[in-house]
């Protein structure tokens, strides 16, 4: 019901903005395994004392980082554009059924229909909730796309042995970080609600 708010229609700006957003991490990510693989290049002309093959590495390295520069800015930009975007919508949608019949009422005073903390709800817990699912949707993306095409041209250059090991090793780093982190989720509830009482006693006084 949520995305539908936010993507109200297939050729909509939200729809846009989201394909621009994925063919900048794309391009990050080729840019990244072209700079490694220049670096590596670099290095392996360094060691054979090949000079105008370093030189030539280090001048691609340069022209390199200039694209990835503004990449990385256009990245942030999108994010912050789309997470405004359905920060608006969301907003509009939730004030148009807020102020609907007696639903005002209803979350106010009405014991069972009560909301706690209305105002925190629409206007902050909105604007969380939209930064940190545009931010969720990169790091989920990216790094995605990084494993398939890393894993990719890590098999056709050594093997499917050295993938394999890798999978292995962020698998048991990944179980024991589950094993030693605390519920997070649970925190980050926890403190929307203690600064949700907070503001409605402040604003009570």
């Amino acid at each position: 019901a949520i995305l539908k708010v936010c993507y109200p229609s297939m050729f909509c700006k939200e729809m846009g903005n989201t394909v621009s957003l994925c063919t900048m991490l794309v391009g990050r990510t080729m840019l990244s395994i072209f700079l490694a693989t220049t670096q590596g290049r670099a290095a392996q002309a360094l060691v054979e004392g090949d000079r105008p093959a370093f030189i030539r590495s280090m001048q691609w390295f340069a022209l390199t980082s200039v694209p990835a520069s503004l990449c990385n800015s256009g990245i942030k930009y999108c994010t912050a554009v789309l997470s405004l975007r359905f920060q608006r919508r969301l907003t509009d949608r939730l004030n148009r059924q807020y102020i609907t019949g007696v639903n005002f009422y209803k979350a106010t005073e009405l014991p069972e229909f009560r909301i706690d903390n209305v105002d925190q709800r629409v206007t902050t817990d909105v604007e969380e909730f939209c930064d940190q699912g545009t931010e969720m949707f990169c790091n989920i993306f990216k790094p995605t796309l990084d494993v398939v095409l890393h894993t990719t041209y890590l098999v056709r250059d050594v093997g499917i042995y050295g993938p394999v090991v890798l999978a292995a090793y962020f698998a048991l780093a990944v179980a024991a970080k589950l094993l030693c982190t605390p519920n997070f989720k649970r925190m980050v509830k926890r403190r929307s609600e203690l600064v949700g009482n907070y503001r409605t006693a402040h604003s009570r006084l």
